[in-house]
């Protein structure tokens, strides 16, 4: 299935799969796991993709793959109409700032050794990118545009709260200046209070900088209030996939409609969207 929204594919997939191959407990022979099979979707310049299921249903797999970490087993990935899964390393350099993933787990993700400025700074000294002094000049911006006061640019990771530090990795992946976006669960580490600060923080970003975002996600109430259009992953497959709003009012499958009923009233799903 399929959705037509007004506008260029900035990200398109078509027929992505991807497995793993897998040791049995005792080394004595190998086996092949399957992430995801015959993906399919279409991701709108300036929009919101969300993809959503439950744990295990392929989605961070899917997220890595579609930010260019890891190779999918089969199908095409076009960034830009441009397909990418043929190119050379160095064909990738600048097609890799296009995209980038924002993990869950902010703490995990960042350097401990390091500061603040030298993370967010650290994709343009990796990609020869400007002079020092531009590289920090530039952290030290990309700081200020997420919240963040510059003076606090010398401390590391530990010394930031966890909100803090979601906001360093926000401001590291924007440092290349991408066009895409894939946040893996990237909010579902914070509590509510700190969730609605990063919403509002990418929300304003996708405006000024006209940004694309994937939202991974098993959080279908977060969803609802974010996505253009929602792909519903279950076991490594897309089984539905639409327009946010069509979905959350008229859930064609059976899959679709069990995960709505976990969540709260559809009518206050609806009047959240429409507010």
């Amino acid at each position: 299935m399929t959705v037509t929204v007004p506008g260029a594919s900035i990200l398109e997939v078509r027929h992505l799969g991807k497995e793993y191959a897998q040791t049995s407990r005792f080394g004595r022979s190998e086996f092949r796991v399957q992430a995801f099979e015959k993906v399919n979707l279409a991701i709108h310049d300036g929009l919101t993709l969300a993809i959503v299921g439950e744990s295990g249903a392929g989605k961070s797999s899917l997220a890595r793959c579609l930010a260019l970490l890891e190779r999918p087993s089969c199908g095409e990935i076009y960034i830009e109409s441009k397909s990418v899964l043929d190119l050379t390393q160095d064909e990738l350099v600048p097609i890799r700032r296009r995209i980038q993933l924002i993990f869950q787990d902010p703490t995990s993700a960042l350097n401990p050794r390091l500061s603040a400025a030298e993370i967010i700074s650290e994709p343009l000294l990796i990609q020869r990118i400007e002079t020092k002094k531009q590289q920090r000049d530039q952290a030290l911006e990309l700081m200020r545009l997420v919240g963040l006061s510059p003076d606090a640019s010398p401390k590391r990771p530990l010394e930031f709260s966890g909100g803090q530090r979601q906001r360093i990795a926000i401001a590291r992946a924007l440092a290349l200046e991408p066009k895409i976006l894939v946040l893996d669960e990237a909010l579902s580490s914070l509590d509510r209070a700190n969730q609605e600060h990063i919403l509002l923080l990418l929300s304003n970003l996708q405006a000024e900088r006209s940004l694309t975002y994937v939202h991974i996600s098993h959080d279908l109430e977060l969803v609802a209030r974010i996505a253009d259009t929602v792909a519903v992953m279950r076991s490594g497959q897309i089984v539905e996939h639409k327009d946010a709003n069509e979905l959350f009012a008229r859930p064609e499958h059976s899959y679709t409609r069990q995960l709505l009923h976990a969540m709260q009233p559809m009518e206050t799903i609806l009047l959240d969207r429409s507010a």
